[in-house]
């Protein structure tokens, strides 16, 4: 009725997030999803994130080769992508 809005601090921050990244985007060429990766990402140390980088690469590669997969190559890529998934998930990348 005030014409106020109440948002909790994690819309707050995410609203704000995104303002950002888009008023920034022509300096970085980022977009708000690659920035809030990077944001994530910052806390790890430098070898952690060079390691989620490569597995940011390698992760679609694997799902489509068990996509293609049959038989017992599909078994073995179903192995390689649940590990670099769980790479993935420790790293916390």
């Amino acid at each position: 009725m005030t014409g106020r809005s109440s948002k909790g601090r994690d819309v707050q921050r995410e609203e704000f997030h995104s303002t950002l990244d888009n008023a920034t985007r022509p300096l970085h060429g980022l977009s708000h999803d690659e920035m809030d990766t990077r944001r994530r990402r910052y806390q790890l140390s430098s070898t952690d994130q060079l390691q989620c980088a490569t597995l940011d690469q390698q992760l679609p590669a694997l799902e489509e080769q068990t996509s293609k997969a049959a038989g017992r190559a599909r078994g073995q890529a179903d192995v390689a992508l649940y590990q670099a998934r769980k790479r993935a998930f420790d790293l916390k990348c």
